[in-house]
């Protein structure tokens, strides 16, 4: 059986998880996970 679609409310938050192939780690040091944030969502970076 498939699984539900999505419910996305305007104005809310959504939970977001983000995994490597059989959960592997996707950031090996703090660098990795910074540019990451700055590629993906334009965060700045300090």
């Amino acid at each position: 059986m498939p699984r539900k679609r999505r419910f996305y409310v305007a104005g809310m938050s959504v939970h977001v998880v983000q995994r490597g192939n059989n959960r592997d780690p996707i950031f090996f040091d703090e660098s990795d996970y910074r540019v990451y944030l700055k590629k993906k969502w334009g965060l700045p970076l300090y």
